[in-house]
């Protein structure tokens, strides 16, 4: 990010409990992804693991600078990357492909239409930077933190009652989304404003409690009402949502202040979530490949529990594969990356 909000920081002063809250984020993504994901696990992950990028991108959003610089920032860090992972992935699918792909010419315009559900696959970051124009316009026009609080809430039930309740078409690059993306996004800029007012949700027995409660609520949603996942999109309810969410980016949070970012592994994917979200895709999926060669070869038969590790197995696997091709570019070819150059001053 840069030093503002991109998913990868190039100021050589990073903060490694935001590095390391993203890496816990992006290993939840990089697990709901695969085959052998719990939706046990998932319940409890879908609420945080996108969220988190949005209250953090937030926090790291500088609100004194010009619209001008702001496109530039956002063109060279999130849209240059997102074109030159997108087309490689699409390309190389017609080389390498571990399933069936629709043509070439419905993929590069599905692309570039970018609607969900719809060869859409580094739709995160296109949302992201779709996202950061009406925050700008956002906070430099609701300065009060009331004004801007209850505006990006509105937004929010916006977004909720267009895909929840109307449950409307998805529109292109995620517009649909932005309600939610400005939402959290304000949590995270407000948080900044306040974060030594709020310290004390740092103390051991505050944070066992908010851990607790979040697990709490999410049990008895699942196994008490049997209502569905809470994930970016919000819920019917949207207070539920916001209560189990908030509680979920603090528990991350502040448990990543507490141990300094959590590890070397935390914090190089959180730091490098950008490359990590254009690229597991191909390492998980050949993961997959083989172990179920090896399953087919050796009689074996998928319970539960087997599932339960491999998903864990091939989450950590698939980060440690991809360090070395990561810090490859992140050192021969940063301009990928946005890095390194201006695309005007």
């Amino acid at each position: 990010m840069s030093s503002n909000i991109e998913l990868n920081q190039t100021n050589p002063k990073r903060i490694e409990w935001i590095d390391g809250a993203r890496g816990i984020a992006f290993l939840m993504v990089m697990y709901s992804h695969l085959m052998y994901a719990s939706n046990v696990l998932m319940y409890y992950f879908t609420p945080v693991f996108l969220t988190t990028f949005f209250f953090v991108s937030g926090y790291l959003f500088k609100n004194n600078i010009s619209f001008k610089q702001l496109v530039e920032q956002r063109v060279r860090t999130l849209l240059l990357p997102f074109l030159i992972f997108g087309l490689f992935l699409i390309f190389s699918q017609s080389i390498i492909s571990f399933g069936d792909q629709a043509p070439l010419k419905q993929r590069l315009i599905d692309f570039f239409l970018q609607i969900h559900g719809r060869n859409d696959v580094l739709w995160f970051i296109a949302a992201l930077f779709v996202m950061n124009f009406p925050f700008y316009f956002l906070i430099k026009y609701a300065k009060d933190t009331k004004i801007l609080l209850i505006a990006s809430f509105v937004l929010f039930l916006l977004s909720t009652i267009y895909l929840q309740h109307l449950q409307l078409r998805a529109l292109p690059w995620h517009i649909q989304l932005f309600g939610f993306g400005c939402f959290y996004m304000t949590l995270g800029y407000l948080y900044k404003q306040h974060e030594r007012r709020l310290n004390f949700l740092g103390k051991k027995g505050i944070l066992i409690l908010m851990f607790f409660l979040f697990v709490l609520l999410l049990f008895v949603r699942q196994n008490i009402f049997h209502s569905s996942m809470i994930n970016f999109t919000s819920s019917y309810f949207v207070f539920d949502a916001i209560i189990i969410t908030c509680l979920g980016i603090t528990v991350i949070v502040y448990s990543q202040k507490s141990l300094n970012g959590g590890g070397k592994l935390l914090t190089f994917v959180g730091a490098n979530s950008l490359c990590y979200f254009a690229l597991h895709g191909k390492v998980y999926s050949a993961l997959q490949v083989l172990i179920e060669k090896m399953f087919v070869k050796y009689s074996l038969e998928h319970t539960v529990q087997i599932d339960f590790f491999l998903g864990i197995a091939v989450t950590f696997l698939d980060a440690l594969i991809l360090i070395l091709p990561i810090m490859f570019i992140n050192k021969y070819m940063p301009f990928i990356l946005g890095k390194g150059f201006k695309l005007y001053k």
